[in-house]
């Protein structure tokens, strides 16, 4: 963090009765407590703290006189110099936890229907209507369990917003909280836009195909589908048929006649095992899924900082020229 001269004690309530005097070096997070503003160097037996003193029911402003401007301001430079940007991911950081996700099941239809002639024909619709609802979708199915982990892991590499937890957003912070204080300092010996510093990797192809979904998809399918070899058939152990007599009219004497007619049932179990099986999968997978997400995210990190040291670079001159 950028050092100050003016520190906030244990002593705070979070009143906000310092904000009212109007300070700029002072605001509010979102979380109640007083920030100081990066740089701040007052006098100690200046107006401000002395406003600050008065106006503070529990003492909780203090000069920390021994640090002057120019021993913050040399403090400041050395982080601006040492900063290095955003760490490289690790593979910890994308790992695939199959119970983190879930694959919604259909609801079956035509099921207690009992219109088929024989079982073997109630079996036969059971396997169809297994296939048309769940089973022939199996590659939507893997894609949506790879977009959410695309969502839920890969998120803050794809994306500029700080609260959608974007690593690109918080570097930037940081970087901007150096550069105020150095600017804070030195003033007007600097351009106005100094402290500005909002670097992005979204002109690479890698950020705008993860944004859009198109990257972690067909290729992982195919890894995931790999570890999935089941046929439909195989699930035909799981639903059930059921037979009953309906009435078919009357024979030459007039007697009622009954048929025995067929349905399915059940087709719902042999849906939740489908997407067991799936997520299985999905983890027997997980080591093509966190490698490529990795990838994607040490690439994009790599852009960033290569773009972020220009910045930094073009910065450090800046300082350096009015230090001289």
């Amino acid at each position: 963090m950028s050092k100050s001269n003016l520190i906030i004690n244990s002593n705070c309530m979070q009143c906000g009765s310092c904000l009212e005097c109007g300070f700029d070096f002072l605001s509010s997070k979102n979380d109640g407590s007083i920030e100081i503003q990066p740089g701040t160097v007052l006098d100690a037996n200046g107006t401000e703290i002395k406003t600050l003193k008065e106006i503070c029911p529990v003492d909780a402003f203090e000069i920390k006189v021994s640090e002057d401007k120019k021993t913050i301001l040399a403090h400041m430079v050395q982080q601006l110099e040492g900063y290095k940007g955003i760490e490289k991911p690790s593979i910890e950081q994308f790992r695939f936890h199959k119970d983190d996700y879930s694959i919604i099941t259909p609801v079956a239809s035509g099921e207690r229907r009992y219109e088929y002639s024989s079982d073997s024909a109630a079996e036969r619709a059971a396997l169809s209507e297994f296939e048309r609802a769940m089973y022939s979708k199996i590659d939507t199915l893997l894609l949506k369990v790879i977009t959410d982990y695309r969502i839920k892991v890969l998120k803050p590499y794809f994306t500029a917003l700080e609260e959608e937890g974007s690593v690109y957003a918080d570097s930037n912070k940081k970087v901007k909280e150096i550069l105020q204080g150095i600017k804070n300092l030195m003033g007007n010996d600097l351009p106005s836009d100094f402290a500005e510093c909002n670097v992005m990797p979204d002109d690479e192809t890698t950020w705008k195909m993860l944004n859009k979904g198109e990257l972690l998809s067909d290729e992982l399918i195919s890894s995931i589908k790999s570890e999935f070899d089941y046929p439909s058939s195989q699930y035909d152990c799981y639903w059930d048929t059921d037979d009953t007599e309906v009435y078919a009219g009357t024979d030459w004497r007039g007697n009622d006649k009954y048929k025995d007619k067929y349905c399915y049932r059940d087709l719902y179990k042999a849906f939740d095992e489908l997407a067991k099986d799936l997520l299985n999968a999905c983890g027997w997978a997980s080591n093509s899924l966190e490698n490529a997400a990795l990838g994607h995210a040490e690439w994009l990190v790599k852009i960033y900082n290569e773009k972020l040291e220009k910045v930094l670079s073009e910065k450090r001159k800046q300082v350096q020229s009015k230090m001289q």
